[in-house]
């Protein structure tokens, strides 16, 4: 059962991420499955930013070499378990 989600940042606090408090009572350690039956037991999603300005004076001057760029990405990791009878 979820209790609550506590945020854990680094030294910098430049990037975070969320992890789960549960009830481990309740955290099921064997799980029945038919074949074809996919269970998740664990996963996270991170969201990377990056950003850069160039220019002389301001990187609004576009006159001088001025510009700015940007990209986001998110990557996901998932466990996942899924019986194959041969």
């Amino acid at each position: 059962m979820l209790n609550k989600l506590r945020k854990i940042e680094n030294k910098n606090k430049t990037e975070s991420i969320e992890a789960p408090d549960t009830d481990s009572r309740s955290i099921p350690q064997r799980v029945w499955l038919k074949p074809g039956e996919t269970v998740i037991k664990s996963g996270f999603e991170k969201k990377i930013q990056d950003g850069s300005k160039q220019g002389v004076g301001s990187s609004d001057n576009f006159l001088f070499g001025g510009g700015m760029s940007g990209k986001s990405k998110k990557e996901s990791f998932v466990i996942t378990i899924t019986p194959l009878l041969r």
